[in-house]
């Protein structure tokens, strides 16, 4: 039943949205480190119970779980970024992170690029 989602996706969402390494996710849902890498490098899924722990964070912090969007939505989210008021949110968020979270978004921007 899990393999129906992209651990991956949802996890790597989850570093950068909200700023948590691997270390600190496995913290917060009380698993090891080398399980969070595990799922989000396919070689293991969560069992139930931790998949349900996971998605109910994942939604509760505004993070997708459905990764199949369609056009429009993709659009919008891209104006959402390109209008002043938006740019401006991302401009703040920035300066509020520390140097190294700054680099991470970079790292991010970059790979989602190229």
């Amino acid at each position: 039943m899990s393999r129906r989602y992209n651990w991956a996706v949802i996890l790597g969402d989850m570093q950068a949205n909200l700023f948590m390494s691997q270390e600190t996710l496995a913290e917060t849902f009380k698993l090891s480190q080398q399980s969070i890498s595990a799922y989000m490098h396919g070689a293991r899924y969560p069992s139930h119970k931790i998949e349900q722990t996971l998605l109910h964070f994942a939604l509760k912090h505004n993070i997708p779980v459905d990764y199949e969007h369609t056009a429009y939505e993709q659009m919008k989210m891209q104006k959402l970024l390109l209008t002043d008021e938006g740019f401006a949110r991302l401009l703040t968020l920035y300066d509020r992170m520390s140097v190294p979270n700054r680099k991470k978004l970079i790292r991010y921007a970059v790979k989602m690029c190229g």
